[in-house]
């Protein structure tokens, strides 16, 4: 048997055919971190970060194919799908993103504050009537189970007494 429980030829083959590390651990019963350390010298490594010049132009290119609604976090996952061996900081495309579109920036950062103080207020006002209607149902329960002590006492009382009068007013039977 292999060291590790795992024949690293055939982690690597199935590697190069394009196959994802978390399957190939599921596929051998192995963690995907033993299988990153096997196919480790594999991976083509990672271009060094464009200067900002070739940001500024694959930045570009991608909001035209793509669209000016999108933000600094789907800006970030199309440019790694359209280029999957550059690295770049979230932070340098969301300041290119400031410097190159400043209109559409500062609306999407209103928008964004809008919405985020809507749902704080919302959720607010529902926590708030959550509790309100949790207090009336307990209150109600309250009324009920003294209600039903009462009658439950007048029945305990209203058994045959010496007396010609029971204790709850009614008279005996």
């Amino acid at each position: 048997m292999p060291p590790f429980g795992v024949d690293a030829d055939s982690v690597r083959a199935l590697f190069i055919a394009g196959m994802s590390t978390a399957a190939i651990a599921a596929t051998h019963g192995v963690g995907q971190r033993r299988v990153q350390q096997l196919v480790a010298d594999l991976r083509p490594e990672p271009l060094a970060e464009p200067d900002d010049d070739e940001l500024e132009a694959i930045i570009i290119l991608q909001r035209w194919r793509l669209g000016a609604s999108y933000g600094t976090q789907m800006m970030e996952g199309a440019l790694y799908e359209a280029y999957p061996l550059l690295h770049c900081s979230r932070r340098r495309i969301l300041n290119m993103l400031r410097e190159l579109y400043p209109l559409e920036f500062k609306a999407r950062e209103e928008w964004a504050r809008q919405r985020l103080e809507r749902a704080r207020y919302e959720g607010h006002v529902c926590a708030v009537r959550r509790l309100l209607l949790l207090l009336l149902l307990l209150l109600l329960l309250l009324l009920l189970l003294l209600r039903l002590l009462r009658q439950h006492r007048c029945r305990l009382r209203a058994r045959p007494r010496a007396s010609s009068v029971s204790v709850c007013g009614e008279e005996p039977s």
